[in-house]
């Protein structure tokens, strides 16, 4: 396909320079004869050549958006099929039998988990909405305590456990957002 592509480029080139020759070659319609070769081209033709090199530079023109058309159609086929999806990406990391849509799934829910989340936030936002106590055990059993008791840190865990971090997370509709800078000098 890209050979197709680089050899009808190559024509729609060739094509262009003697478009812009034939063009370049026409007599001026008003007469003033500021043509390539001032006016020459009768001579140079014959009586006629006004109307041939009028069909010529036709027959050009259609070449070129011809070429122009099946050019960029061959373009766009060739991109789609260069495009690589999230499932291409996990076969190639884990192989055929792993990558499977629910894994597509699992690795988006683990770019969502948030890995820090501040202990005030933990409890206002999360665990204040959670209305089970062995659903907030486990909620805290997936967040560790940062040594400063600032923030909890999500514990590294397997794929399972990282999307029912973000199903909890989802059911009390908890959302990451941006937390003040403080400057201090």
């Amino acid at each position: 396909m890209v050979v197709a592509i680089n050899i009808l480029t190559g024509v729609m080139i060739f094509v262009s320079f003697l478009l812009i020759m034939i063009v370049l070659l026409q007599e001026d319609k008003s007469g003033g004869g500021i043509g390539m070769i001032g006016g020459s081209s009768q001579s140079f033709f014959g009586a006629s050549s006004g109307s041939l090199l009028t069909k010529i530079t036709t027959v050009l023109v259609v070449i070129f958006f011809v070429l122009s058309v099946v050019i960029g159609s061959l373009s766009a086929e060739s991109t789609k099929r260069s495009t690589i999806s999230e499932y291409e990406l996990l076969v190639d990391k884990y192989g055929k039998e792993e990558a499977t849509t629910d894994t597509v799934k699992i690795v988006k829910a683990i770019k969502s988990a948030p890995t820090t989340i501040l202990v005030s936030d933990i409890n206002n936002l999360v665990l204040a909405k959670i209305e089970e106590e062995a659903i907030k055990t486990e909620f805290l059993t997936y967040y560790e305590l940062n040594k400063n008791g600032i923030h909890y840190n999500l514990t590294k865990l397997g794929t399972e456990k990282t999307t029912r971090v973000v199903e909890l997370l989802n059911s009390v509709q908890f959302t990451l957002e941006a937390e003040p800078t403080i400057i201090t000098q």
